[in-house]
């Protein structure tokens, strides 16, 4: 089999796909992150506040090392993000690539031109399909050669 160098076979169905899980990821790390980082704040100062006497500069330098946590929490949430973009992306390639050559099949077949096997690549999905529409071939062409209509019209 060839291998493929265009991910994006059917464009509308896996960057739509890929969006929806981008939305889903950021939504829930944005969601998570945020009450992470701020019962970890409210924690973390109420016990800093209930046993350490402590300058008002050194909290402020508290502050700030929270916060700089909490950028830190959000740009790990967004690679992951981005990360789960890419994957969704690679995982469509997966699902679209077969029914985009099955779709060129039916245009080969539709054309005249004798289709024998249908064959995914490896690691696609739908492999099953690609077996049964083998055999649907298979069933037509003995079926065709069976009719006796086609052998009068010879």
């Amino acid at each position: 089999m060839e291998r493929r160098t265009n991910y994006l076979s059917r464009p509308y169905f896996q960057i739509k796909f890929t969006l929806i899980l981008g939305v889903v990821a950021s939504i829930t790390s944005i969601i998570v992150g945020g009450i992470c980082y701020l019962t970890v704040r409210k924690i973390y100062f109420q016990f800093i506040n209930a046993h350490y006497n402590i300058s008002h500069e050194q909290l402020q330098q508290l502050q700030n090392q929270i916060t700089n946590t909490g950028i830190a929490l959000a740009l790990t949430l967004f690679v992951f993000s981005i990360a789960l973009v890419i994957f969704g992306i690679f995982l469509t390639h997966r699902v679209a690539g077969p029914m985009t050559k099955m779709v060129l099949i039916m245009d080969r077949i539709m054309n005249g031109e004798k289709i024998e096997k249908v064959a995914f690549r490896k690691n696609d999905e739908f492999q099953d399909v690609a077996h049964k529409f083998t055999e649907f071939l298979e069933f037509q062409s003995h079926n065709h050669a069976q009719d006796p209509r086609k052998k009068e019209a010879s």
